[in-house]
């Protein structure tokens, strides 16, 4: 018989998915009008918002600066605030094209009288170079899109005398680009986690190095920025070798899930669920169209429900009045399958990389490691020491694999690290995290009781909270020679 649990989920599902289709329809209709009707012409008459007729062309002079902001992108946004900026490209070994965007000086003089950067020794040598990473969904944009240049990690750190580099992970808006598939193939967008490990992180590292002209860099995560450097750092020596210092804010390895039931049961019993819905391409494109649509305030109230949904968190750390800002560059697009490969992380409880099974015979077929919430502490160590070795290991119905993932192993790392994380960030498993990392090679391990996920990039008072502290270890390890 079926528990009235199982049909309220599955009621909850039937529901998301009438609303899906319902979201289609809307998109569709409003698809055609806009062919037949000009934009402008819609929003003079009060049927769209006033955003999207400015987001057809120019920005016009009349808005304000903060309005500006709205459809600014990442060197607009860091020049609008006084501070220079370069756009570079690097492309990856299977033959992505990323932008990165770079900030190589600290502020123009307040006077305004001259671009000309503070005077340095030219003994000193060159800055030390810092590769800045997003998270999941994420651009550039997410780091300088404050209204106070204190907030936003970047300028700080500029203002600091480090050379900034802001990278873009592959198929973001910035890195929309590949030597020989389009963004309309499913090659395009076959990629996870892995491959961000694998081919971006690297190709960002040696190009900021080979402009910089230091031996090593400083690497500072964000969320899945973090993830892609746990597990470059602790599988190749190449980047190792070339990292100094690793700043990792709300630190993602393994995660606990979705604070919602109904989608973090489906995320545990069947990770492919998303590419049966959603394709092979590009996770949710249909944001940006909503994004440009929806007045700033439905949109504010739309993604505070949905964070809630989905984690629990309530933003308040974040100011209410700055979040149309903030939310206007919170999304950029990703991989469908790098969607699936969190829903894989978080099904087996490992920081593990892909199965490809996943997407050819489906999870029925697959046997997982059991999660870390389900072993006693005996068994997570044996799981730590011996899961990766085998090549069978026990299932969570007592049978034996036909076969194991390779894991990623954060306590490999051999370069100085330093976590921000917060104590009301349901996400990321940081205790499992924290104890897996060598002891002698983590100079700040942080928390902050009242923060959540994005209170690491957004909070109100991220900068005297956070940054400082991230300034006082980068100082500190500039002192002894480390970066």
């Amino acid at each position: 018989m079926v528990s009235v649990g199982t049909f309220w989920r599955w009621g909850q599902l039937a529901l998301a998915l009438l609303i899906m289709a319902i979201e289609y329809v809307c998109r569709g209709v409003l698809g055609t009008v806009f062919n037949f009707l000009p934009i402008r012409m819609l929003c003079s008459v009060g049927l769209l918002p006033s955003q999207l007729s400015s987001s057809q062309g120019a920005i016009s002079e009349e808005e304000t600066e903060e309005e500006k902001d709205l459809e600014r992108g990442t060197t607009e946004m860091i020049r609008a605030r006084g501070y220079p900026c370069e756009e570079h490209f690097t492309v990856t070994e299977d033959g992505f094209v990323l932008g990165m965007q770079r900030i190589p000086h600290e502020r123009y003089t307040q006077d305004g009288a001259s671009e000309e950067p503070l005077q340095r020794d030219q003994d000193e040598g060159p800055r030390p170079a810092v590769l800045i990473l997003h998270g999941f969904m994420q651009c550039s944009e997410a780091w300088v899109c404050r209204k106070d240049p204190a907030n936003s990690l970047p300028l700080v750190l500029a203002d600091a005398g480090y050379d900034v580099w802001l990278g873009n992970n592959r198929g973001n808006k910035y890195s929309y680009k590949h030597m020989k598939h389009a963004p309309t193939d499913e090659k395009f967008w076959d990629w996870s986690l892995d491959e961000l490990a694998c081919f971006d992180v690297p190709a960002m590292v040696d190009h900021i190095l080979q402009r910089n002209g230091g031996a090593g860099l400083t690497l500072i995560g964000f969320s899945q920025g973090t993830a892609q450097s746990w597990a470059a750092l602790s599988s190749s020596p190449r980047v190792a070798s070339k990292v100094r210092l690793f700043i990792a804010l709300a630190p993602v390895a393994t995660v606990h899930g979705f604070s919602n039931p109904l989608i973090d049961s489906v995320a545990r019993t069947r990770p492919d669920f998303i590419s049966l819905l959603f394709g092979k391409r590009a996770f949710l494109p249909i944001t940006v169209f909503w994004r440009n649509v929806l007045p700033r305030d439905r949109l504010v109230a739309l993604l505070d429900y949905a964070v809630n949904f989905l984690f629990g968190w309530n933003c308040k750390c974040l100011d209410p009045a700055e979040k149309k800002l903030l939310y206007s560059h919170i999304y950029s697009f990703a991989s469908v399958k790098a969607v699936v490969h969190w829903f894989q992380i978080i099904q087996s409880g490992r920081f593990q990389m892909f199965d490809e099974s996943l997407l050819v015979r489906g999870p029925s077929n697959v046997s997982y490691v059991p999660s870390a919430q389900s072993l006693s502490v005996k068994a997570r160590e044996h799981r730590s020491h011996s899961a990766r070795r085998d090549s069978t290991t026990m299932t969570k119905n007592g049978y034996y694999a036909s076969h194991v993932v390779p894991s990623y192993d954060p306590g490999q790392i051999v370069c100085p690290v330093a976590l921000y994380y917060g104590g009301r960030d349901t996400l990321p498993n940081t205790p499992e995290l924290l104890a897996s990392l060598p002891s002698h090679l983590v100079l700040d391990a942080h928390c902050v009781p009242e923060y959540e996920h994005l209170d690491f990039m957004w909070a109100c008072d991220v900068g005297s909270t956070i940054y400082s502290r991230i300034l006082t270890v980068m100082g500190d390890s500039r002192k002894k020679g480390i970066i």
